[in-house]
């Protein structure tokens, strides 16, 4: 969404040569990925859109170095950390303007974010930067029930209240709340109806704030 011009352009010298670059970061797929298995449903219908799978795929092949990421059902092989992130934005161009809990070990085992880091999370939306959070997917339509961190998704509006108004340090956390975001290809309120501010505390694990690629 940050520049349309260079998504093409990446699409376009993945499918010609099977390697790009996006500032200094490299893309280069392997053999295995370029060429998955188990990709088609029984219906014959692609599991992941093959676009995305080009693309998405790709750069997370290009830093596996024991495993080709060579098939959407690989779940460990496209498992990415916060670093994996923040050395992906940094090469594209972008500056880490703030984290939390993104060190490997507090990933890995520390706490959820706190109201406060929502509330901090919120002042952060504006049309320079994107606000990336780790989440449990069970926070979604369409995600599974479960605890686990397991979904990275870019905020595209303040975390509110159903009525419009944005949460504060003194929101009841028995708040029902609304959240714009991106996820899924798309850019929707994707939260399930009846969560609360406390789900989302509780299923909500790091976050980077980023500038958007120049």
């Amino acid at each position: 969404m940050d520049r349309s011009d260079l998504y093409q352009q990446v699409v376009k010298e993945l499918w010609e040569s099977g390697e790009t670059k996006i500032g200094t970061l490299k893309i280069k797929p392997s053999y295995g990925c370029r060429h998955p298995s188990k990709f088609f449903k029984e219906d014959n219908q692609p599991k992941i859109p093959p676009i995305d799978w080009m693309t998405l795929a790709s750069l997370r092949d290009s830093e596996n170095n024991l495993f080709d990421y060579d098939s959407p059902d690989d779940q460990a092989q496209g498992i990415s950390t916060a670093g994996d992130l923040k050395t992906w934005f940094e090469k594209s161009g972008t500056k880490i303007l703030y984290d939390i809990n993104t060190n490997i070990m507090t990933q890995i085992t520390g706490p959820h974010l706190t109201l406060a880091d929502l509330c901090r999370l919120n002042s952060y939306i504006r049309p320079d930067t994107h606000v990336i959070v780790l989440i449990a997917a069970s926070l979604l339509l369409y995600g599974e029930e479960s605890t686990t961190k397991d979904h990275w998704i870019v905020w595209t509006d303040k975390l509110k209240l159903l009525n419009g108004q944005d949460i504060t340090e003194q929101t009841s956390l028995t708040e029902e709340v609304q959240l714009e975001l991106f996820s899924w290809r798309k850019v929707k309120n994707w939260l399930r109806a009846g969560i609360f501010l406390k789900d989302v505390v509780q299923c909500s694990f790091a976050a980077i704030i980023v500038s958007k690629i120049p």
